[in-house]
């Protein structure tokens, strides 16, 4: 249980944005396998800076997505029960997206949870700052934030909002993306602690 615990926290942590890097939603699928183990996968959908209007740090936040996140080891860091992970960005509808895959050994290093190991799934969705949009799970709602799969579920589906593109000092990340995939070059930040 305390490894369970333990577990809950580190994954809660990872469920937080990326410093002053946002995203509007965020898509969980996980596929569990008879013997615990499975693989899954986390799409990150319109990633963008939300920073203040009097401070653009956009230029920071892209620098950390690619150089922490993306080629960097803070996501797998976050996981440590992942195995065999990929990242990738992409645009898809006109937004930057990210994506990432992985593999565990079982299913409590993906942040699920059974009585004695037995019974339906159980994810606990309460130390995430995201808002609950949708699943194929049964979700407990606002006051037990937690979502519930039967036990020969073999696929579980989360999706999740979290910031507001539109809010004021948002920035849109997707020309930023366009100039590093073209030539391979980030912009000219400052060394300061967190990037």
């Amino acid at each position: 249980m305390k490894k369970f615990v333990v577990w809950l926290l580190i994954a809660g942590m990872g469920l937080l944005t990326f410093g002053c890097l946002s995203f509007e939603s965020k898509e969980y699928t996980w596929n569990i396998n008879n013997d615990g183990s499975g693989s899954g996968k986390i799409v990150w959908r319109n990633i963008f800076s939300s920073g203040n209007e009097e401070d653009d740090m956009s230029d920071e936040d892209f620098v950390s997505l690619i150089n922490d996140y993306l080629q960097g080891s803070s996501l797998d860091d976050e996981r440590p029960g992942f195995k065999k992970v990929n990242k990738r960005l992409f645009i898809e509808d006109g937004v930057l997206c990210a994506e990432m895959t992985f593999e565990f050994g079982r299913f409590e290093e993906a942040g699920f949870f059974r009585y004695k190991g037995e019974g339906p799934y159980m994810y606990n969705f309460s130390t995430s700052d995201e808002t609950f949009y949708k699943s194929n799970g049964d979700w407990g709602g606002d006051n037990f934030q937690v979502l519930f799969w039967p036990e020969k579920t073999s696929q579980m589906t989360l999706v999740t909002t979290y910031g507001d593109p539109d809010e004021a000092g948002a920035v849109d990340l997707l020309g930023y993306y366009n100039t590093w995939n073209e030539t391979g070059e980030l912009p000219e930040v400052e060394e300061t602690e967190g990037y």
